[in-house]
């Protein structure tokens, strides 16, 4: 790491992570057992998983879980809420779609809270995809209000997210921009050039890399990792990057490598 990059921790992503069939409360353990060994500092939890969404970790439940990442030493990132866009482009089912999406920024900030990082104090970030075609009126103004009341950003994923942006170093409270390299280098970008354009408006990254072919581990696809790095740690406030394993075969493997390049980038 070059010596004049701010400290970004690593978190673990838990959306698609792969691990033995077993209850809640044995996946949560294999997945900080499978943080520590690829040396991630953080957990980024998946709120669609069973057991860790928002409606069935009550107060006492959230505890726990805070508990278990403060015991073995781990930090809390945030949350995954990968529902599928459309549900909140249609009035039929944004009402649902939004009360997800609310959950889930209170369910961050009672984390936050259970499980403050001590590096630094930057907000929990709630990954979501935002659809193209817009959201019913006031709807996505109501779900900033709540982020940024409790202290959490929407990290918007989706397609739209970057034509919201009308001015890179004035983002909207409770709202940001999330980059994953590898759908920016599948769709002809440049992850780079996207860091730099959205500036302080990006609130969330993901440690992912792709060649022309899909995604691969990080440090064996196209991504210039100590540049997109760099430009990370210089033009926007992310601190915490998550490891996004995803429709990787070998995740163990993969995650190694990730974390390797990660640290020599």
């Amino acid at each position: 790491m070059h010596p004049s990059h701010a400290r970004i921790d690593v978190a673990l992503s838990l959306s698609g992570l792969q691990t033995p069939p077993g209850t809640p409360a044995e996946f949560l353990r294999q997945a900080i057992t499978f943080a520590l060994t690829t040396r991630c500092q953080a957990l980024h939890l998946d709120a669609t998983h069973p057991g860790l969404r928002p409606r069935e970790l009550d107060r006492s439940a959230r505890r726990d879980v805070a508990a278990h990442l403060r015991r073995e030493g781990l930090t809390f990132s945030g949350l995954d809420l990968w529902i599928p866009p459309a549900h909140l482009a249609d009035n039929a089912r944004a009402d649902r779609a939004a009360g997800a999406i609310t959950a889930a920024i209170t369910l961050a900030a009672d984390l936050a809270k259970l499980c403050p990082n001590q590096a630094h104090t930057l907000p929990p970030t709630v990954c979501i995809e935002f659809p193209a075609l817009g959201t019913p009126p006031g709807l996505l103004d109501a779900l900033c209000t709540s982020a940024a009341t409790q202290g959490v950003q929407l990290a918007d994923f989706g397609p739209a997210a970057h034509s919201r942006v009308d001015t890179p170093n004035t983002p909207t409270p409770g709202l940001g921009v999330g980059v994953d390299p590898a759908a920016e280098l599948l769709a002809g970008r440049d992850p780079i050039a996207t860091i730099a354009k959205l500036g302080q408006c990006c609130v969330a990254a993901r440690l992912t890399d792709a060649t022309g072919l899909g995604r691969v581990p990080v440090g064996t696809g196209r991504l210039d990792l100590p540049a997109f790095r760099a430009t990370l740690s210089i033009s926007t406030p992310v601190r915490c990057i998550v490891l996004d394993l995803r429709t990787l075969a070998d995740q163990a493997t993969a995650a190694a490598t990730a974390i390797n390049a990660w640290q020599q980038a």
